[in-house]
């Protein structure tokens, strides 16, 4: 398909003015269930333009994609990570936040439409209650996700509901507790069962999702119940750590039994200082088990990152 010529992966025009952030070029886009999964060493790159007006909590979001860049191409296509032969006219997304505070209590509530040429339309909202005041300070969240195929349908029927419940503590300090639960509603006849289908995030990452495994993705798995039990925090001022468990009872199809994957991840990432400012550690390392499998999968992920 036609590309965006140019050696450049980044290169953008912004503008601000009093609320107003406009940005418009070859950018990386913190949008749910388009961008901001960035642990690859290449982030997904867009050739888009992002309109934002409000503050961290409080916007109106428009944004419109024209060409995609994959963390493995070189140039900026008409396709997506679902298919590098599928061309579309790119995606439009509109996202709302609004927050309210009381004497006790704080609500944060995000809800945005986007719509995926000849693939899908999703919604998606997601609200936080909490109570800072309160011991462990409590971060009660729920979510909901709906999609539907649109157009010419190029991935096939696309039929989604699914919902999902966190709940976040501060047990001590340094550290957060958070435990997790995403329902996904079976369809057979649906994408991989009912699952979400989006098609900038599928193959790479559970996005928004509260339940989901660190080596695999809650939406590419199937339908059903998602688990996730979490605790994670720094050590300190440079250091951080954490550990996960997953449990992902789901299947992309009624014709085979439940995956039942079991994930467990330790990590940490140290900041380093002096002379080194700017550069950081991380390791990641786990393992998964399923009983589709006599195998245990094992993974440690090891980077190197610095920041100008």
């Amino acid at each position: 398909g036609e590309t965006k010529k140019g050696g450049l992966a980044e290169a953008w025009v912004s503008w601000k003015n009093t609320g107003w952030n406009i940005r418009l070029g070859q950018q990386s886009l913190d949008v749910p269930f388009i961008g901001n999964y960035d642990w690859r060493i290449m982030p997904p790159l867009f050739s888009a333009v992002d309109v934002r007006y409000g503050q961290q909590d409080d916007f109106v979001r428009a944004t419109y994609i024209d060409r995609f860049k994959s963390y493995a191409d070189d140039q900026f296509l008409q396709s997506s990570r679902y298919s590098d032969q599928i061309e579309t006219d790119g995606a439009w997304s509109l996202g709302v936040a609004k927050h309210f505070e009381w004497t006790d209590q704080t609500l944060k509530s995000q809800l945005w439409f986007q719509s995926y040429a000849d693939y899908v339309n999703v919604l998606y909202t997601e609200s936080h209650l909490q109570w800072p005041k309160l011991k462990y300070q409590p971060d009660l969240a729920v979510q909901i996700m709906q999609a539907q195929e649109q157009g010419d349908a190029k991935a096939g029927k696309v039929d989604h509901q699914g919902v999902g419940i966190a709940l976040a503590l501060k047990v001590t300090d340094q550290l957060t507790l958070k435990t997790a639960y995403n329902y996904i509603k079976p369809n057979h006849d649906s994408y991989l069962n009912g699952a979400l289908f989006a098609p900038y995030m599928v193959y790479t990452s559970s996005g928004p999702y509260f339940a989901q495994p660190f080596f695999t993705s809650t939406q590419d798995l199937g339908a059903g119940n998602a688990f996730m039990l979490s605790v994670e925090g720094a050590l300190s001022a440079n250091s951080w750590i954490g550990a996960n468990y997953s449990f992902m009872n789901l299947a992309e199809s009624d014709s085979v039994k439940d995956l039942n994957q079991s994930e467990y991840v330790l990590y940490g990432i140290y900041n380093l200082s002096g002379a080194l400012k700017g550069w950081s550690v991380a390791n990641f390392f786990g393992f998964a088990t399923s009983p589709r499998s006599d195998d245990v999968f094992v993974q440690n992920r090891f980077g190197i990152k610095y920041t100008f």
